[in-house]
């Protein structure tokens, strides 16, 4: 589907969009795919500077509380290093864009020794921008970098309080948002599995959720930090999971149009500002081909007083129930009417095309060398569905799917009246209770018939 498959399970649901393949001969495929959308439309350019900061002589307290002095000295082999990482982090940006964003990557070697670290309480630090250009702040070009990344050995005496760090522009560098590595491993090779080149698009996925949130007023956006939210759990699927939330969050999560729009430079807004999508209001059905290269600001936001006025059931809610951090996330459609849908109450592992939606963790990883990745047997659900009662048969099925796989589902559903695509009637969006991320749904009233399909395939015709 598209430029990958869906994967079912063994409880007849489909788990997550997910390229089982091996990652390197995916990420080839994905670069092919972004270089020829780049001929076909200009990418956008995205100004970094790569700071690299050689020598670090500070002084801090080790673990067992005695002062000592933090010291680490690049050798000019890591030096080298620090730039191929950086080239790796640039092609994966590119990448999972799919063509829309080009790294312009400029380079400063710091040429004073870092005297001062920051501590984050417990004996564990870290380096912020400002202890690194202490005095040479101006030698950062002022409001022209879209990010500034600083890329430091780590000590080995010290407590490592953050692998990686990042602050947006207002407590940024010279009006640009910045985030702050430390480089623990020098041995592995550069690729775009790399740990260093890993964490990098990650702290920058930080940036982007701050001129998401505080410039575009794109508040749907997910903060890279979501990925246990959306059902995503190191070393899952065949290789580490981080690398693939970064790609799913990146090509499918984010709409595709966001990233041609992507806007570092204008005036901040208060967090407490209007969305990008205020103006529109629930009760129009909207076709996926005209609204999903930029749903988040095309369609408009469900609260539950919204689902309430489109289904007729006053006291209609979507619950989002996730016990703490980390642990599995559950969506859970309630209301007092009685409905033809089955229903799973409580926090429910049962696996149907229900009024739950569950993001469920395996009880043990996947094994690296899984056939087909190790999805079969994931708990993970891709929709929920709602009878409704008393309501026109064209619109009584109320279905809620993960935004990840809507565009290759939608097409797909079995249904009568009027095709699922266009039948979209806005996104659902919420924090999730344990950690407060955004999380998304994709929801459309459609009518699959007299008989409610059994499981996700079925609804699917498979």
């Amino acid at each position: 589907m598209g430029d990958g498959f869906l994967m079912p399970t063994q409880y007849r649901t489909i788990a997550r969009y997910q390229l089982s393949l091996d990652p390197n001969i995916e990420y080839q495929k994905l670069l092919r795919i972004a270089r020829e959308n780049a001929l076909r439309r200009p990418p956008r350019t995205l100004r970094v500077l790569q700071v690299i900061v050689p020598e670090i002589d500070a002084p801090i307290q080790d673990k067992d509380g005695n002062k000592v002095q933090a010291q680490s000295l690049m050798t000019s082999a890591e030096i080298n290093r620090c730039r191929e990482w950086f080239d790796d982090y640039a092609n994966l940006v590119h990448v999972y864009t799919a063509g829309a964003l080009r790294v312009e990557q400029s380079e400063m070697i710091l040429d004073r020794k870092v005297v001062a670290l920051d501590t984050l309480g417990e004996r564990k630090y870290w380096m912020s921008a400002a202890n690194a250009l202490e005095g040479v702040h101006n030698s950062i070009k002022e409001n022209y970098f879209d990010s500034v990344c600083f890329y430091y050995k780590k000590p080995e005496n010290m407590q490592a309080g953050l692998l990686g760090g990042a602050l947006g522009r207002d407590y940024g560098v010279r009006g640009s948002a910045f985030w702050t590595q430390w480089i623990t491993d020098w041995n592995e090779p550069p690729s775009p599995l790399a740990g260093a080149a890993v964490v990098s698009l990650h702290e920058w996925l930080h940036n982007i959720t701050y001129y998401a949130h505080r410039v575009m007023a794109y508040k749907a956006v997910p903060d890279c930090h979501a990925a246990e939210e959306y059902g995503y759990y190191d070393n899952d699927g065949g290789y580490k999971q981080w690398q693939a939330w970064n790609r799913d969050l990146m090509l499918r999560l984010i709409p595709r149009e966001f990233w041609y729009r992507l806007d570092t430079r204008s005036d901040q807004i208060e967090e407490t500002a209007a969305p990008i999508n205020a103006n529109l209001k629930p009760g129009a059905f909207y076709a996926w081909r005209d609204v999903g290269a930029d749903w988040h600001a095309r369609l408009p936001s469900l609260s539950d007083e919204a689902l309430q006025q489109l289904t007729g059931l006053p006291d209609l809610k979507l619950e989002i129930v996730q016990p703490a951090a980390n642990t599995n996330v559950v969506y859970r459609l309630t209301t007092a009417a009685k409905t033809e849908s089955p229903y799973a109450n409580g926090d429910s592992q049962q696996i149907k095309f229900d009024n739950v939606l569950a993001l469920s963790r395996r009880a043990t990883a996947t094994k690296r060398d899984a056939p087909l990745g190790g999805y079969a047997d994931a708990p993970i659900e891709g929709m929920a569905i709602l009878r409704i009662p008393g309501a026109p048969k064209e619109k009584r099925d109320l279905v809620l799917i993960r935004p990840d796989i809507a565009p290759y589902v939608l097409p797909m559903l079995k249904v009568y009246n009027r095709h699922a695509s266009d039948s979209v009637i806005g996104f659902i969006h919420r924090l999730d209770p344990a950690e407060k991320q955004p999380i998304t749904l994709i929801a459309a009233l459609v009518n699959f018939g007299e008989k409610l399909p059994a499981d996700e395939l079925t609804a699917i015709g498979r």
